[in-house]
């Protein structure tokens, strides 16, 4: 399991971030390794009590039109959930988090918050979508392909795999020189780990990021 996150946080995480930060709108300045001004957190009032805190702090720092940033050349370390149980929760967590963030800061009617910034906040909101369609329609698709049906999903569809590999590529070279840059070496990765992290990975995590979708759209008991 800690080894497929290898792959998300090389390749899922690192990629979105870098993307993000281009447009100087990184949505998430984890817990893990970011830095605050101290005296912009004091002006708006630091952290909330909340379970995603962290994206909640990122979204009300945008909000009021402050900009935040990925350091692609800064180098961590994180502690991850090592069965599957465990990272199920902490995924439920995150997904939680994300409603949190757009039900605590009013992206739409923010003056301040850059157009940018509110269309990839915006963006978040087909998240829980793109979850549901994992697990009812790609599945349904494929068998009604299997049986000669192709209902709305057709045999070039499933070109979005080797299209999903090359953005994959395009990525980890940009990793590559950026640790050649900084003369560092990090530890080789599994690719049977790879193999699984592009097939099924998603699948696997979607339901928990679901219920934490619901839990905090019907306002459920917080839990850590």
């Amino acid at each position: 399991m800690t080894k497929i996150q290898q792959w998300d946080y090389t390749l899922g995480i690192f990629g979105i971030k870098l993307m993000q930060g281009n447009y100087h709108s990184t949505l998430v300045a984890q817990g893990a390794f970011s830095a605050y001004k101290t005296k912009i957190l004091k002006e708006i009032g630091g952290w909330q009590h909340c379970v995603g805190e962290d994206i909640v702090l990122t979204w009300h720092l945008l909000s009021k039109g402050y900009e935040t940033n990925f350091a692609k050349n800064a180098i961590a370390f994180t502690v991850v959930p090592e069965k599957y149980k465990e990272l199920g929760k902490q995924r439920k967590r995150w997904a939680r988090g994300m409603i949190e963030a757009f039900k605590k800061n009013k992206i739409l009617t923010s003056k301040k918050m850059s157009l940018k910034s509110k269309f990839l906040a915006c963006f978040n909101a087909f998240f829980p979508f793109i979850d549901l369609a994992l697990l009812i329609f790609v599945p349904l698709s494929l068998i009604f392909l299997t049986f000669g049906n192709p209902l709305l999903l057709g045999w070039i569809s499933l070109l979005v795999i080797p299209f999903g590999l090359l953005l994959c590529l395009l990525i980890e070279v940009k990793r590559k020189n950026m640790l050649k840059e900084i003369d560092c070496k990090l530890e080789k990765r599994s690719f049977l780990a790879f193999i699984v992290y592009i097939l099924v990975y998603a699948f696997i995590l979607a339901p928990y990021c679901l219920i934490g979708y619901i839990s905090e759209l019907i306002n459920l008991k917080k839990k850590w």
